[in-house]
């Protein structure tokens, strides 16, 4: 049984799913966020769900009960959740009266990737670290059971683990999946000082410093605005010594990633740069290399979702930068107040960047950008970056419903009640 629909970007509105339940004859149901939508067949695995008009992120299940009305089978997909979801899956064969069960482990990521870490646990110990289809594992003793677990960690961050437990007369398994938070804690974390147990109530695996990204977002009046401030900061301003536009470079240069988002209608992207070898160019990049509109209608609004979506997708410390300058008309499918709930949810910051004295409504407070105060926007950049850590909680969840309780403190989730003007 499997969903064969795999929504990609942002949806919303009426959506069509299609599902595949295996043997004729076969029924389902569908459920979205937990409410019945549809009951399927075999012969009619079709349904259509209203997903609302807000980029919201929304949960898809398809159940298969029992003649007692027990759910005996669940699979589930997400939908506008950024990143696709890597999974693993443990399934066993072990004789009766064998010494060793094989346990065949199979594993699925959005962009095929093969694990770079596999890691298979026998009760706790560890049985392999070799990334394998098939590990034989002691059996369990009689009457007794063994715990049997899979962690596989993906070349972009992604992670997913599954465990199954063997034994006479039993059988069944448990998916855990580690879900990246980004969090600012009040006070920088030490060694030694107590770890941060649990997030939301969901228990807190791994606390980590991780890849940093930014993703601009430019205005098309904005950028030429930026080109001047970039061209002045370089022919005219001095701090102490030194070129303003080469601290302005020089903060962001050890990023990561950084990646801008081209608000037209094919919301394009392009890298700021591809080679370390070009860093120190990104502010000439960012200035000089947008793709411009070239008279097709702006997509503000609906660019930065789709920043906030790729700025979310792995686990990374995260920020999205929107230069604008206010004097477009912004035909964008989504409003402002919709894209800064959106981002909000999936815990992404945003941080407004207003050039030539825009007004900008609807989007959140941000300093009026001037070559005498670009130096400070991009030292906030910085700052709204290195002050994240990336918390690993256990649990598969929807982002928007992550939220720290009141016993959990010292901490706050980063890009979480970012205001409006």
């Amino acid at each position: 049984m499997e969903i064969l629909t795999y929504p990609i970007g942002i949806v919303v509105g009426l959506m069509p799913v299609v599902a595949n339940l295996g043997a004729p004859g076969a029924t389902a149901e569908l459920l979205l966020d937990g409410e019945p939508m549809c009951a399927l067949t075999a012969e009619a695995p079709r349904c259509e769900v209203d997903l609302g008009a807000d980029p919201r992120v929304h949960l898809l299940e398809l159940v298969r009960r029992d003649e007692k009305d027990e759910i005996v089978e669940r699979i589930r997909r997400w939908v506008n959740r950024p990143g696709g979801e890597a999974e693993v899956y443990l399934r066993s064969t072990c004789a009766v009266g064998a010494r060793e069960c094989e346990v065949s482990v199979g594993w699925a990521h959005p962009a095929k990737q093969e694990p770079r870490i596999l890691t298979v646990t026998v009760d706790g110990a560890i049985e392999s670290r070799e990334v394998t289809h098939a590990v034989l594992v002691p059996a369990p003793d009689p009457g007794g059971v063994r715990v049997v677990s899979a962690d596989a960690i993906f070349p972009d961050g992604r992670r997913a683990s599954q465990t199954r437990v063997l034994g006479a007369q039993f059988g069944g398994s448990v998916e855990t999946t580690l879900v990246p938070v980004p969090v600012v804690f009040k006070e920088p974390p030490k060694k030694g000082s107590p770890k941060l147990i649990s997030l939301g109530g969901m228990p807190v695996r791994a606390v980590e410093d991780s890849l940093a990204e930014v993703v601009f977002v430019v205005e098309p009046l904005a950028l030429e605005s930026m080109r001047s401030l970039w061209q002045k900061s370089y022919a005219e301003l001095r701090v102490p010594g030194r070129r303003l536009d080469l601290l302005v470079k020089g903060e962001l240069m050890t990023v990561d990633d950084m990646t801008a988002v081209v608000p037209n209608e094919r919301l394009a992207r392009f890298d700021l740069f591809r080679q370390s070898s070009e860093r120190e160019r990104w502010l000439e990049k960012l200035a000089y290399g947008a793709n411009v509109l070239e008279g097709r209608s702006l997509r503000l609004a609906d660019a930065v979702a789709a920043a906030g979506m790729l700025a979310a997708g792995g686990p990374r410390r995260r920020v999205v930068v929107l230069m604008i300058s206010g004097r477009h008309e912004d035909a964008s499918r989504f409003s402002s107040a919709q894209v800064v709930r959106d981002l909000d949810e999936i815990m992404v910051p945003l941080l407004v960047w207003r050039v030539d004295g825009a007004k900008a409504p609807g989007w959140p407070p941000g300093p009026a950008v001037s070559s005498t105060k670009l130096l400070d926007a991009v030292k906030e950049v910085r700052k709204t970056l290195d002050e994240q850590h990336i918390v690993w909680v256990e649990g598969d969840v929807n982002p928007a419903l992550v939220k720290r309780l009141p016993a959990e403190m010292g901490f706050e989730i980063a890009g979480r009640d970012q205001g409006q003007d």
